[in-house]
């Protein structure tokens, strides 16, 4: 989850950057790997399905736990 946030963070400030920066989009086409960015984005996407397939494993032991504990009174 921190590497989620730390590309948000970095993401951010680019964005901030581009905004003071009247090359930024150019200067960034140029240093930009494609590959390298897919790569990236590929990561981030997978880390984002891990995060959600987590959240709803999480989510149905919580409410299972909760249906068992109200089976019990």
């Amino acid at each position: 989850m921190d590497c989620y946030r730390d590309a948000n963070l970095i993401q951010e400030k680019c964005s901030k950057l581009r905004e003071c920066c009247p090359n930024f989009d150019r200067c960034r086409q140029e240093t930009m790997d494609i590959n390298l960015e897919q790569a990236i984005i590929s990561k981030t996407a997978r880390m984002n399905e891990d995060k959600q397939n987590c959240l709803k494993t999480k989510a149905r032991e919580a409410f299972k736990n909760t249906l068992r504990g109200r089976s019990l009174f």
